[in-house]
């Protein structure tokens, strides 16, 4: 199996990041590519060579070239650079969460010198919540006219997801009283309650209002009483 690419990038870009989306590396905009590295002594050159004064804390992805969907391509740096005789791996578009296997931090010395890595840690690329429904046919009708797909049928329930977020059905034993509350980022809090709007549902849809951090946020309740949240931020729209 070939080496995997190595990406370098600041541990907040990497929190920051929407986890169902591809990630952009700044350079994409400026360069038309995402720059990499094979080998961990490489990369921890490149690190003290352009990074080594940023006082930031990064993070290095490990990337498997064989589940990238973007072209990439072998270059030599331009100019009279010590490592101009190295073709380094350049993807040319967004990187696929899909290919990114595990991320390591870059440990440094009080004077920033990059020195090595921590241990390796596997990708979370997703995770589901848990909704409690009394009437599992009710509530597949129900999160179906939500825009949800029934995509799988797990040791909790039955599986449901809407442009990468995903949610679990989870049926409830009579007279139990159990709810959730779920938050959902969106582009558009008023286009969402448009579309709920002109469906014949169940349960109560609550109109968005300004929220104080900004952006628009609206609710949806269904008839088991869980809580939908759904908001866009001021910067999304």
């Amino acid at each position: 199996m070939a080496e995997p690419l190595l990406h370098l990038i600041t541990l907040d870009e990497w929190a920051r990041r929407r986890s169902w989306e591809p990630l952009r590396s700044a350079s994409l905009a400026t360069e038309g590519f995402a720059h990499c590295t094979v080998g961990d002594e490489l990369m921890l050159h490149v690190a003290n060579q352009f990074y080594r004064h940023v006082q930031r804390q990064f993070v290095v992805l490990s990337i498997d070239r064989m589940k990238l969907t973007s072209p990439l391509r072998w270059e030599r740096p331009q100019g009279a650079d010590a490592l101009a005789h190295v073709a380094f791996p350049h993807i040319y578009g967004p990187i696929d969460v899909r290919s990114i296997s595990a991320h390591r931090r870059l440990m440094r010395t009080d004077d920033g010198t990059f020195v090595g890595y921590s241990s390796s840690r596997a990708l979370v690329r997703g995770m589901s919540i848990v909704v409690p429904v009394s009437d599992m046919g009710a509530a597949l009708v129900a999160y179906e006219q939500l825009g949800f797909v029934a995509i799988d049928e797990t040791v909790d329930g039955t599986e449901v997801s809407r442009d990468g977020v995903r949610l679990v059905l989870q049926p409830v034993a009579a007279g139990v009283s159990r709810s959730a509350q779920v938050v959902l980022r969106v582009t558009d809090a008023d286009s969402l309650f448009a579309e709920w709007s002109s469906l014949d549902q169940l349960g109560t849809l609550i109109e968005p209002v300004d929220a104080e951090q900004g952006g628009r946020q609206g609710s949806y309740i269904d008839v088991d009483g869980n809580l939908i949240r759904f908001g866009s931020l001021a910067d999304d729209r």
